[in-house]
């Protein structure tokens, strides 16, 4: 039996939503989903041609495209004025961009350390603080949704400044989310699960398969489960959260032995 199809999702019609990251793995599949459900985007990323790749592939309301090195704090905090020239403030805003550079805890450099605080943690908190004050100074509410990472909870000594980054983000989504409450301005986390490109030949041989099996549902996560997730974070159904770190990562984190 044939179902009708329902109504195009067009709740995001007439809002702007700032994505950094955008040419990434995540980063696409968000621009896409809120591309879809109407939004206009900004994207970011120093990636410029994988912006181009990414916005030739979206619907035509409305994207623009800043190509940005988010480990420049003075280029981070020009972006809500740049952002706005080109069109109204974004009132959504996605903390997306990251690196997660894998070394053993004591073969980590100065530089490896710094290089990852300074796009995981310090970008974020500039772009929650420059964008607050803004949506504050234009009377408008808002919304943030930033990307942790399982590695927020669970120690690996092969990643500690990106794990420690993440917790990081964590710790300070709260405190924005507490101190701009009271303006109407929301800030929630997403702990992704994996999620790998079509190239995963930098994995393990069978990590997929792995990973898949120790999983409760028998897979690793798509692009599009965190899209759905941040959509929602997102959106006026989620009127009421603020402060909080959503997983999405099929129950990986439980503390169960999967055993076939």
């Amino acid at each position: 039996m044939a179902v009708a199809s329902g109504p195009a999702d067009q709740r995001f019609a007439g809002q702007r939503v700032l994505i950094t990251g955008a040419a990434g793995l995540l980063g696409r599949a968000l621009a896409r989903a809120f591309a879809k459900a109407g939004a206009s985007l900004a994207l970011v990323d120093l990636d410029a041609a994988g912006l181009d790749r990414i916005a030739g592939d979206l619907p035509g309301q409305g994207t623009t495209l800043y190509p940005t090195d988010l480990r420049d704090a003075a280029a981070v905090s020009a972006l809500p004025e740049t952002v706005q020239q080109d069109g109204k403030l974004p009132t959504i805003v996605i903390n997306n961009a990251g690196i997660a550079p894998f070394h053993d805890i004591l073969a980590v450099r100065n530089e490896d350390w710094e290089a990852v605080m300074q796009l995981n943690l310090r970008a974020p908190f500039i772009v929650m603080r420059e964008f607050g004050r803004a949506m504050i100074a234009c009377g408008v509410t808002g919304a943030f949704v930033n990307v942790s990472s399982g590695a927020a909870a669970i120690v690996r000594t092969d990643s500690v400044p990106y794990g420690t980054s993440k917790a990081g983000l964590e710790w300070m989504s709260a405190g924005f989310a507490a101190a701009l409450g009271p303006y109407g301005i929301r800030v929630n986390c997403v702990r992704p699960g994996l999620a790998v490109s079509d190239d995963h030949s930098n994995l393990p041989p069978n990590h997929i398969e792995s990973a898949s099996r120790r999983n409760p549902m028998r897979r690793i996560m798509i692009p599009q489960d965190l899209a759905k997730t941040v959509l929602f974070l997102a959106s006026d159904d989620a009127s009421y959260v603020t402060g909080q770190v959503m997983g999405v990562n099929g129950g990986s984190n439980l503390p169960v032995w999967v055993t076939a």
